[in-house]
């Protein structure tokens, strides 16, 4: 196929580039995506005069917002644990065995990343608007009400409760026609964009969530605090970028650099009548950045990346993640910061619900 009457002008070098998931949907795009739609192909959609992308607005989130904040104390994790939220992790694989997304809180967050109040964040009555070449969702979703619920079923007096999420995700088509979806729902978008006609392109996501809540019990007073950040994007910001290639476009290219992020801050401080304040500071950190990662998409028994690198960071570990094939468990390796320890095997998959 000749790409440069789509605009690409060298295709011989076009980036390489990723992403989803929102972890998003990144692992929806790399499943078994399709490149007909309906008897109209990606070469007849392309030759049509392409619309502008939709505006977006600014970022949700600045260069702070990817550091633990000054007095926060990063998590101190045990071995264990990290190795288990690697196997966890659906980031790693795109052909899932079971299906993460959750109809009724409108995303496919994993249980693993999920806030405490989860349910009271619900994005299932947000909807995509799109074009052909873009697609965007924006919404804040205020659950205080949910939280301040959920506070007084434990038995705890509530004096004031703040709770607020706010999502954006932006989609963009550079070589193929995502117009289709228009109007659906985050839940929906997600499983379409698995058979989407679009073979080149970028995204970025984030998602951030506020918790402020005042409570008394058995007459202490605390001042809980919480902020979760998520984000899938370059590393400055930009959007992730994608490209699908080979025989049938069954290889899907995760651009060096993309990342994701993730950090929960919590602050707690209580204090009852006649007694000193007690104030504590955590913050629990996640970070995976790709190096020449890529899928072979053809078939759904293709679990794993094919081949590339990940570098993670789970609070105070460091380490690799090495692909070495689609039906073959990637290698890690992590070290402790703290001790010195260091863990190496190989990863297995298991239910992430």
């Amino acid at each position: 196929m000749n790409l440069r009457k789509y605009g690409v002008e060298n295709p011989m070098r076009i980036q390489e580039t990723i992403e989803c998931g929102c972890y998003f949907i990144l692992i929806s795009l790399m499943s078994g995506c399709g490149l007909f739609k309906k008897g109209k192909s990606i070469e007849a959609s392309a030759s049509e005069q392409s619309p502008q992308p939709l505006p977006f607005e600014a970022s949700l989130l600045g260069p702070d917002d990817l550091k633990v904040s000054e007095g926060y104390a990063v998590i101190e994790t045990s071995g264990l644990d990290v190795i288990d939220g690697l196997n966890k992790e659906s980031l790693f694989h795109f052909n899932n065995k079971e299906d993460n997304t959750s109809e009724s809180t409108g995303d496919s967050t994993p249980g693993s990343w999920r806030d405490e109040n989860w349910d009271c964040f619900s994005m299932a009555d947000a909807a995509f608007e799109s074009n052909k070449v873009s697609a965007r969702l924006m919404t804040i979703v205020d659950g205080s009400d949910c939280v301040k619920q959920q506070y007084k079923e434990l038995g705890v007096e509530v004096v004031s409760v703040k709770a607020t999420r706010r999502f954006r995700y932006y989609y963009k088509c550079t070589l193929g026609d995502i117009s289709v979806e228009n109007g659906k729902k985050l839940y929906d978008f997600e499983k379409a964009a698995r058979n989407d006609s679009c073979i080149q392109g970028s995204y970025i996501y984030q998602d951030v969530i506020d918790l402020d809540a005042t409570t008394i019990r058995e007459g202490v007073t605390s001042v809980a605090k919480r902020r979760t950040v998520r984000q899938m994007a370059s590393t400055d910001f930009a959007q992730s970028s994608f490209l699908r290639s080979g025989s049938n476009y069954s290889v899907y290219s995760i651009g060096n650099g993309t990342t994701y992020f993730r950090k929960t801050e919590k602050s707690l401080k209580g204090s009852a009548p006649g007694t000193e304040t007690i104030e504590t500071k955590s913050a629990d950190v996640t970070q995976y950045k790709f190096h020449d990662v890529n899928a072979e998409v053809s078939a759904s028994s293709n679990i794993w990346f094919d081949n590339g690198k990940i570098d993670v960071v789970r609070n105070n570990w460091t380490g690799t993640l090495v692909f070495r094939g689609t039906k073959v468990s990637p290698n890690y390796t992590v070290t402790s910061s703290g001790t010195n320890e260091n863990l190496t095997g190989s990863l297995t998959t298991v239910e992430t619900k």
